[in-house]
């Protein structure tokens, strides 16, 4: 029921029944306090209105900030996660030079050492020959 369809009641007027302007004054009140009703329900629906499509924009908006947000942090995790790459790689290079050097130095060492080992023997050789000739020879002076 809205206040105009209270205002456009009529009622059949009776010889015995209640007095006619009094039930149009109380008539008249009830329509306006109805009016003021349907104005503050229809205010606080604009309101109802107004505030959820605030909170729907300060949502949208506290979305993309942290959209935003976890962008740029998902971009310094890559900056760090290549950066960190990088320093491994560098470091493998590194070892692996490492690696190759030693195993040069092993390789030359080695060589080295069978150089000696060799000459020791050559050397050994001739002490026997030497050794074993000088027996002959002291044997055939004696």
């Amino acid at each position: 029921m809205k206040h105009r369809d209270i205002r456009k009641k009529k009622f059949k007027k009776v010889i015995s029944g209640y007095s006619a302007e009094e039930v149009d004054a109380f008539l008249e009140k009830l329509a306006n306090d109805f009016q003021q009703l349907e104005e503050e329900i229809k205010e606080i629906r604009e309101r109802q209105d107004q505030t959820a499509e605030s909170l729907r924009k300060e949502a949208e908006k506290v979305l993309r900030e942290a959209e935003g947000r976890s962008q740029a942090m998902i971009k310094d995790a890559e900056k760090e996660a290549a950066a960190i790459l990088r320093k491994l790689h560098s470091e493998k290079a590194d070892l692996e030079a490492t690696l190759t050097a030693l195993q040069n130095q092993r390789d030359r060492l080695r060589h080295s050492l069978q150089q000696v080992i060799a000459s020791q023997q050559d050397l050994i050789e001739i002490l026997d020959y030497r050794g074993a000739h000088k027996s002959t020879n002291h044997k055939k002076e004696k």
